[in-house]
């Protein structure tokens, strides 16, 4: 059986040796990032199709396949930033960030457009969290997890803040030019950032070593195939339901009977519901193993959908569904940095989230397909809810059985 521990145990070393510093420079580099890079489409995509004539499945193609390039690049990053250090790989990732943004703002072709969504893809492996992540785990032996964990609370507000600064832009200058203000942001803050604001890695593994002295740990072995199988598909499944729903939030929740205010008004609540699960998770850090807050994060899913699906619609109902998605999805995002570390030891710890965040990546990519093809085959919300608290569960299943098969072979 596994030994489960939680990652960034206190041995006594001194917190002035961690740089703090780091979680401040990545928070503002992810904010910057996931804004430009991630949710760029949700605001764009009805500009681009005005303004190039392509269909919107087209437009969001290109979005879909940057996600599925990601993911097929996430365990080579992995394996390179474990080789080099994050500072060079996450600098290379705002380099490439650059690129993919002007070559996405001056195509012209659907080859040209789909291309630049390809070295989008290639930049989005090198900067989001996987990445940053994996660059924490470098510099702190201690306390990887409250600085994770601070991380992910800052730099949260992603989406509040580029989805009204892209909308401006956009209305004002038009897609491509908002672009291009985009790119210029990551060559005149991420890249230097990048750059120079993390600290050379050194011989982390030491570092790493001499934090863990006296500490009960799972032992440094390869990652098992069988175990990495398991909490790869909890990951993927748990990603895969949760953007989904994401998809067709209003939607669902209008068809429980609120008005179209309503409805936009509670999708609204889901982004401090995410930020409030991580406030909650960085105040109380110490009385929770990785595996059981898992467990708490993967089990409030299933529990949203069927609040919704049997909750008699109405207003309290719907505030309950949203509140318990969003604290799922805000401490997923902290999970899949604390879990692999605690199953497999910190010494590989950026080849195992590469390889973890693949099929999560591809999940990702296909769940509006997924949803869209539940919402066509039932006459009410009912049906889909039941079918993705069921793919829901089987995250949990998985993860159980991940963190309890004997060997881990």
């Amino acid at each position: 059986m596994l030994r489960v521990t939680t990652a960034g145990a206190s041995d006594g070393l001194e917190p002035a040796r961690e740089p703090w510093s780091l979680v401040a420079v990545l928070s503002v580099t992810e904010v910057i990032s996931w804004g430009t890079l991630y949710y760029t489409p949700t605001v764009l995509a009805s500009h681009i199709e005005a303004g190039t004539g392509w269909r919107l499945p087209i437009v969001l193609g290109g979005y879909s396949a940057g996600i599925l390039v990601s993911g097929l690049a996430a365990p080579f990053v992995g394996r390179w930033i474990d080789a080099a250090g994050g500072r060079r790989v996450m600098a290379a990732g705002s380099a490439l960030a650059v690129v993919a943004l002007l070559l996405t703002a001056w195509s012209t072709s659907v080859a040209g457009y789909y291309a630049a969504w390809g070295v989008m893809g290639l930049a989005m492996a090198a900067t989001l969290y996987e990445a940053a992540f994996a660059t924490l785990n470098q510099h702190f032996p201690v306390h990887y997890r409250r600085a994770l964990t601070a991380l992910t609370l800052l730099s949260g507000l992603a989406s509040t803040v580029f989805w009204p600064v892209t909308y401006a832009l956009a209305g004002a200058y038009g897609w491509r030019t908002t672009l291009v203000c985009f790119a210029a942001l990551h060559a005149a803050v991420c890249l230097p950032l990048h750059a120079w604001g993390i600290p050379r890695a050194g011989d982390w593994r030491q570092r790493l070593a001499a934090a863990a002295a006296g500490v009960a740990a799972p032992p440094i072995t390869p990652p098992r195939r069988r175990v990495v199988v398991l909490l790869a598909s909890a990951f993927a499944l748990n990603s895969l339901v949760t953007t989904g729903v994401l998809t067709q939030l209003t939607r669902l929740l209008a068809a429980t009977g609120l008005t179209a205010a309503q409805a936009v008004g509670l999708a609204a609540l889901l982004g401090p519901m995410q930020v409030t699960g991580r406030v909650l998770e960085f105040v109380f850090a110490t009385r929770l193993t990785a595996v059981r807050l898992a467990l708490l994060a993967l089990g409030a899913l299933p529990l949203a959908l069927l609040v919704l699906a049997f909750g008699g619609g109405g207003l309290a109902t719907a505030v309950l569904f949203v509140m318990l998605l969003g604290l799922s999805n805000g401490v997923m995002t902290i999970v899949r940095g604390l879990v692999p570390a605690s199953l497999f030891g910190r010494e590989r710890l950026a080849t195992v989230l590469g390889l973890l965040a693949a099929p999560t990546l591809g999940a990702r990519a296909a769940a509006p397909l997924v949803i869209a093809l539940l919402v066509a085959s039932f006459t009410g919300p009912r049906g889909v809810l039941l079918v993705l608290a069921a793919l829901a569960a089987t995250a949990i299943a998985a993860f159980v059985a991940s963190t309890t098969v004997d060997g881990g072979r």
